[in-house]
């Protein structure tokens, strides 16, 4: 309800492009009764249905097309490259690069290079930010999330058990300072998991039965993950959230200087996690769109410049990103954050809006000069009414663990009104489960299984409300 979500297009001087983000569910608690059990992708060792399966790779763009196509960057590359102050294109990005594929569906076609985006985030290290650029990873979603997509590593395949994952870089992606991306961020990452020294262990999908993974580097451009057990699930784990990417995309080439292992001046690893994240060190090399440049006053002010380095392109082969500089200003108050979105000092906002504002930024559509985009969060019942288990007071604590409870706290909800008058009448009434919108349910029977798990305990029914309280 308090995210917003944007157009990836905008034009230089376009002005206040604002999407809203929708709840695509309003449940009255959590669900009190099992609907039934989704298929178990590991049964017989066999690997799941999609989308964890890699697609075929994309057709790569040559490298001699690219030296000749000058097009395909932002001028102010071409002129550097001119002024011989950096390589060209084709020695920059993957012959084979990454496509955001997305046909330009829904707008206005192909972006244009230039110009600032100004916009805010709500505390200093840029969680909304990161939400929008910072995703970097292995094995990423598709558009549509209906199947996962190559991301850095351009395919990988799976042991017959699901035992062994390998992966496959692409090669010729670069850090932002122009360093080549290879298998060895990932070994330099797992290398400090395992490090007794270091405070972070293996996260949860690196393990199975408790026992970590191995992991094997044969290569610069492959990764081997050797688990305890079937784990077909990882290529899953690596695609969501910018979160993992984050942790594992270690340049470690510029890292080296505050491990210990490499540097006799360093004892542990405190300068090394003050200086591994961008937000926190500009100097840090990393494969956003945008790296930054400056962080003034403590993070009230961070400017990022484009990354000529960037491995990703449009379906045209142009490289992305299209806007030259970022400029986004620290406002935690949700106040200041309207009136700012309402005078038309914001280009594009994705998050840090509450939904409850919706009216006021429709009114001020004219004056502000900028259009308000309604878009679904695919949240399920993230608005929602959660109960305290293990409340302090034993009788209330009962009543909680009782399902006669629950169930007739979930009758007594009118889940139309909350709709009506908490969401506008623009959320999807229905039980505390995910969303519709889950690959899950893509088939007939997953469509079967969610009507059953949306409807369960949803009814608004005052009398069976009251017979479970009697």
């Amino acid at each position: 309800m308090d995210e917003i979500k944007s157009e990836s297009r905008m034009k230089p001087g376009e002005k206040n492009l604002l999407t809203y983000l929708l709840p695509t569910a309003l449940a009255g608690l959590l669900a009190c009764t099992g609907g039934g059990s989704a298929p178990d992708p590991t049964v017989s060792g066999a690997a799941p249905d999609s989308p964890v399966a890699a697609p075929e790779a994309r057709t790569s763009l040559e490298a001699p097309v690219l030296a000749t196509r000058t097009s395909l960057e932002a001028p102010e590359l071409s002129a550097r490259v001119a002024a011989g102050t950096l390589p060209p294109l084709h020695e920059r990005i993957p012959a084979n690069p990454l496509v955001a594929n997305h046909d330009y569906e829904g707008y206005d076609g192909p972006g244009v290079y230039g110009g600032t985006w100004r916009k805010f985030h709500n505390n200093t290290d840029l969680g909304s930010w990161k939400m929008i650029a910072g995703y970097a990873p292995l094995i990423r979603w598709n558009r549509q999330t209906t199947g996962l997509e190559p991301g850095l590593a351009e395919s990988w395949t799976f042991n017959e058990d699901g035992t062994e994952l390998t992966l496959k870089l692409r090669e010729g992606v670069r850090w932002s300072d122009g360093h080549p991306y290879t298998s060895a961020s990932f070994r330099a990452w797992y290398d400090l998991c395992l490090d007794e020294r270091h405070r972070y262990p293996p996260p949860v999908w690196c393990l199975v039965d408790g026992t970590p993974m191995e992991v094997e580097t044969p290569d610069d451009y492959t990764i081997v993950m050797k688990f305890a057990g079937p784990n077909w699930l990882v290529p899953l784990w690596l695609a969501t959230g910018f979160w993992w990417s984050e942790e594992y995309n270690v340049p470690e080439h510029y890292m080296k200087q505050f491990h210990p292992d490499h540097n006799d001046d360093v004892d542990d690893f405190v300068l090394y996690e003050k200086r591994r994240l961008p937000q926190r060190n500009p100097d840090q090399p990393s494969l956003w769109p945008w790296t930054i440049s400056r962080i003034e006053k403590g993070g009230f002010r961070v400017i990022l410049e484009r990354n000529p380095y960037y491995y990703v392109v449009d379906d045209d082969g142009r490289q992305l990103p299209y806007i030259d500089q970022v400029v986004t200003t620290l406002v935690p108050e949700a106040q200041i954050r309207v009136l700012r979105v309402l005078a038309g000092e914001v280009d594009c906002q994705f998050r840090d809006m509450e939904l409850r504002d919706f009216s006021l930024f429709m009114e001020g559509r004219e004056k502000g000069d900028y259009r308000v985009k309604l878009w679904e969060s695919a949240s399920g019942a993230d608005p929602a009414i959660n109960l305290n288990w293990s409340d302090n007071d034993p009788v209330l604590r009962g009543l909680i663990r009782d399902q006669r409870f629950r169930k007739a706290l979930a009758a007594a909800i009118d889940r139309e009104k909350c709709n009506a008058v908490a969401f506008k009448g623009l959320a999807q009434p229905q039980a505390a489960t995910v969303s519709e919108e889950g690959w899950h349910f893509l088939s007939e029977e997953g469509a079967r299984l969610f009507d059953l798990w949306k409807a369960t305990d949803a009814d608004y029914d005052i009398p069976k409300a009251n017979r479970l309280l009697d």
